[in-house]
């Protein structure tokens, strides 16, 4: 009879988990900044009301040509943001990403509805903020003015397409400094 009373309360538990983790919201910061030769790329994810966090940070990417690829150094830090818990370097050259293209449409052409599933899960992000800052420069003011026209048009476009299928909650705040 204890043992049954102990099973019933572990089952409750594990209930109630399952619960609070489907009614917990996810919530992700990328972060991207490229000034000169300094490149920083950062994601963190929160879940479970703030109790799981997971940061990943890309201090540095360099691009070395086509042939040779992108070489970047990449760093998992704690939630208390104080100790690193992983350090790894990698090297993306043009095979690995061939491979990774066929491997992701062998996997897209083999799940059923996954267009569907994918708009269902876009519609249900949501984008509270979107700063997106491009400082542009050539040298002759009529190039720079129109490379910073292109960039404002190409920036605009691809806002529009992720407005698409993404929730904007706050009014995108986008910016070219010629």
């Amino acid at each position: 009879m204890v043992a049954l009373l102990w099973v019933g309360i572990v089952c409750i538990v594990v209930a109630a988990a399952i619960v609070l983790a489907l009614l917990s919201w996810i919530r992700g910061e990328f972060y991207f900044s490229r000034v000169k030769d300094n490149d920083t790329l950062s994601i963190e994810v929160r879940a479970l009301f703030g109790l799981v966090r997971y940061r990943f940070v890309i201090p540095i990417i360099q691009f070395r040509g086509f042939t040779r690829g992108i070489f970047f150094q990449a760093e998992t830090v704690n939630e208390a943001k104080v100790d690193l818990k992983d350090k790894r370097k990698d090297h993306i050259t043009k095979d690995k990403i061939i491979e990774f293209y066929k491997e992701a449409k062998d996997l897209l052409v083999h799940t059923l509805n996954w267009h569907s599933w994918l708009k269902q899960t876009l519609a249900r992000l949501e984008c509270t903020r979107l700063r997106w800052v491009t400082q542009v420069g050539l040298g002759d003011a009529p190039e720079t003015a129109i490379t910073t026209g292109a960039v404002w048009g190409i920036k605009s476009s691809l806002i529009g397409f992720g407005a698409r299928y993404v929730q904007m909650t706050a009014k995108p705040m986008v910016n070219v400094v010629p």
